[in-house]
């Protein structure tokens, strides 16, 4: 597993402390924030090459931020946790139903 950043290192730090109502907040708002920046981008390479439950918040920051690229990504995961989230999104984002 390549090396991961500081900032998405922080951003894991940083939910640790937080219970799930608030770890959610969080994350949308981050989502909103960086939505259509380089930045949301490299944060969400860098939580899909992680773990099970980072493949999740990266499918979750993308299903907020409208980022399809990482959502169709994960419509292939092979954990149904990350991949039933991803389905999710892109019923509701109105994308093509084919890719």
């Amino acid at each position: 597993m390549p090396a991961m950043r500081f900032e998405t290192a922080a951003l894991l730090a940083e939910l640790d402390s937080l219970a799930f109502p608030g770890r959610m907040r969080l994350l949308a708002t981050r989502a909103r924030e960086l939505a259509g920046s380089r930045e949301l981008g490299v944060l969400l390479d860098d939580l899909y090459g992680g773990d099970q439950f980072q493949r999740q918040i990266a499918v979750f920051l993308a299903g907020v931020a409208g980022e399809r690229e990482t959502i169709a990504g994960a419509l292939e995961d092979p954990g149904w946790d990350v991949r039933r989230p991803a389905i999710s999104a892109w019923l509701r984002s109105g994308a093509p139903s084919s890719r």
